[in-house]
């Protein structure tokens, strides 16, 4: 008599990297199956990785936390790194109307006006702004371009070499003194409080005792560490109570109506009414 016995026996799964049976949308016949998909061959999806060589892990968002060389483990792969999180890679901007990180516009380059990231051009302090109907990389109002960067517009009195180089409302005068000059109907005047009476290169307001006001002008080098100002010509200042001395260059062309009491005028009734508020207070 012959006895037959029958042994269920389990099949085993395929293993990752090898060739399996499935139709690209699960894990088919592969022994893993977490993050795992049969596509030809058993491999990690799209929004993972293989990590350890064990298992397939899910991938880190953008500006999310990550670890890793290069990329690391960010779900994102273009212009991508890792460094603490994950951001885009240097010379690079995230673009604000797709998810992406694209390469920055150079100097007077073509921009997209649509994109409103700050670092979309590569040079500092430029912008994205109309060119003859054009978007470019163009420098910011307070800079002017020397063809291949921005400077900061000269101020008034101040040497400069060509047109276009000095701030709003002055001229490069270079037919005689080579210096920025306000244009017609406007001065030059500071960018601080129009309590301040104006210098031929700096403001200064003395907050001090009318003594120390003549001593500093008859001994102006004696002061000159503290007040870091050139020899020039001081004139009367307001008298108040004891307060730190405040110091600001002229730097840009503004019109009379609106710029600092001058010297015509620093013994008028404004001077007067300020001093009295000044004692009040």
């Amino acid at each position: 008599m012959v006895f037959v016995i029958c042994i269920a026996v389990d099949a085993e799964g395929v293993a990752y990297g090898d060739a399996c049976t499935g139709d690209g949308s699960n894990a088919g016949d592969c022994t893993e199956t977490t993050n795992i998909v049969c596509d030809t061959t058993c491999k990690c999806t799209t929004d993972s990785f293989r990590k350890g060589g064990t298992e397939c892990a899910t991938r880190i968002a953008y500006g999310d936390a990550c670890t890793g060389g290069g990329s690391g483990d960010c779900t994102e792969k273009t212009n991508i790194v890792c460094d603490t999180t994950c951001k885009c890679s240097p010379s690079t901007f995230r673009k604000t109307t797709a998810t992406e990180c694209a390469a920055q516009i150079g100097f007077e380059q073509c921009c997209e006006a649509t994109q409103t990231a700050s670092d979309q051009c590569s040079v500092p302090e430029t912008e994205c702004k109309d060119d003859a109907g054009t978007k470019k990389c163009m420098c910011k109002a307070t800079y002017y371009s020397d063809g291949r960067a921005c400077q900061t517009r000269i101020k008034p009195n101040i040497a400069c070499t060509a047109a276009g180089q000095c701030v709003t409302h002055a001229t490069c005068d270079t037919t005689d003194t080579d210096t920025c000059v306000c244009d017609a109907g406007y001065t030059p005047s500071p960018t601080i409080s129009p309590s301040m009476y104006m210098m031929k290169r700096y403001v200064i307001k003395l907050l001090v005792t009318r003594d120390l006001i003549t001593d500093m002008t008859e001994n102006l080098s004696a002061f000159k560490p503290q007040l870091q100002v050139e020899e020039v010509d001081i004139p009367m200042a307001v008298v108040t109570r004891p307060r730190a001395l405040l110091l600001s260059r002229l730097i840009y062309c503004d019109q009379p109506s609106t710029v600092l009491h001058s010297r015509g005028n620093q013994k008028g009734q404004g001077g007067k009414e300020e001093q009295q508020r000044e004692r009040q207070n």
